[in-house]
């Protein structure tokens, strides 16, 4: 499984979990960014991954539905503000998310 990771403060840690990951048998990808990726670099980016754990990115209905158009099938947002999160197109789209 492919897992996208864009939540800072959860790269931050990313080494405390690597163990956890592999055991799961997911394949970490951390992009480059500074503290969010655009709609647009999500819309290209996540049809290639089974996972993410959001961070502040927009997780606009533009962008889910881009990943369920791919391989996405679960999400997570870590973090307390869900705003970014738009969690009837997850919904819609059949695709998990939590917080």
């Amino acid at each position: 499984m492919e897992l996208l990771l864009t939540c800072p403060p959860m790269i931050e840690l990313a080494d405390l979990f690597k163990d956890d990951f592999s055991a799961r048998g997911w394949n970490v990808t951390i992009p480059q960014f500074e503290q969010v990726l655009s709609e647009g670099e999500l819309i290209d980016l996540l049809p290639g991954f089974d996972l993410w754990i959001i961070g502040d990115d927009p997780a606009s209905a533009a962008v889910v539905q881009a990943g369920a158009a791919g391989k996405l099938k679960a999400a997570v947002k870590w973090g307390v503000g869900v705003d970014n999160v738009d969690f009837t197109a997850f919904e819609k789209a059949g695709i998990p998310v939590t917080n």
